[in-house]
């Protein structure tokens, strides 16, 4: 026990980012400049990111049979929960622990676009689908999917407000195609 203190210590010592460069190739894809917390809990093998992702301490991203794909220049603020499954609760005279097989919609992908902010403290449920330049609220619980531009908030999340008018929307698409 003691050994397992000592190593667990002198882990945390350790610079960020070499966890980083040695951790990041369990994800089935992670792209350039992507910020996380090696102690954090993921199912890497599931999980795509792709360039730009900052993701805060005390993530619990769970995809044990689906996937999470994250777009680019994404932020997650800290404890941010995404899970892509659900358990089978209705067979009578079985316990929920004891079922095993799935049904058809218990298992889903959960799609997080590009320049997205994803605040503290969110839980994000499976099927959903953020859309490119949506803010989740700090504390949300996201059960359906968010529009692009969205500005969603509460449990469960619901449309708070758009970022921009659809003008606004266009140029700053445009605004952003002459940038790459």
């Amino acid at each position: 026990m003691k050994i397992l203190y000592l190593l667990m210590v002198n882990l945390k010592k350790v610079p960020k980012y070499l966890f980083i460069g040695v951790t990041r190739h369990l994800f089935e894809k992670c792209g350039r400049h992507v910020n996380f917390n090696f102690f954090d809990n993921f199912d890497f093998k599931n999980i795509q990111i792709s360039d730009y992702v900052a993701i805060s301490n005390g993530a619990h991203w769970s995809a044990p049979n689906s996937k999470i794909y994250i777009g680019s220049k994404v932020m997650f603020g800290p404890n941010s929960t995404l899970l892509t499954g659900d358990h089978v609760f209705n067979i009578v005279g079985e316990y929920m622990y004891d079922c095993e097989d799935k049904r058809p919609g218990d298992d889903l992908d959960i799609t997080v676009c590009d320049d997205v902010w994803v605040g503290a403290n969110v839980t994000i449920l499976k099927g959903v689908t953020i859309g490119r330049g949506a803010i989740i609220a700090a504390n949300s619980l996201v059960i359906q999917n968010v529009p692009p531009y969205a500005i969603v908030g509460g449990v469960p999340a619901k449309l708070i407000r758009n970022r921009f008018t659809a003008d606004e929307i266009s140029l700053h698409e445009a605004l952003l195609s002459e940038k790459n």
